[in-house]
């Protein structure tokens, strides 16, 4: 069902990722899981460094997804 979804590339910091690599490998857009991805457990928001990495990837013309399976 999901035979075309795997990795590529890892990274322990989203900020390691950057618009450029993005764009190298043609990519237009990505998804990002919130919860103990972009922030810790019970983390209510993303500290500014998060949001800062994550409007330089808007201001480069990518489209962002933010998920979560968590309850809340």
């Amino acid at each position: 069902m999901f035979k075309n979804f795997h990795a590529d590339a890892y990274f322990d910091d989203i900020t390691k990722v950057t618009p450029e690599y993005l764009k190298e490998k043609g990519i237009g857009g990505i998804i990002l899981d919130i919860d103990n991805t972009l922030i810790g457990h019970n983390v209510p928001m993303p500290d500014e460094k998060v949001l800062r990495h994550l409007r330089l990837f808007e201001e480069n013309g990518l489209k962002l997804g933010v998920v979560s399976n968590n309850k809340y």
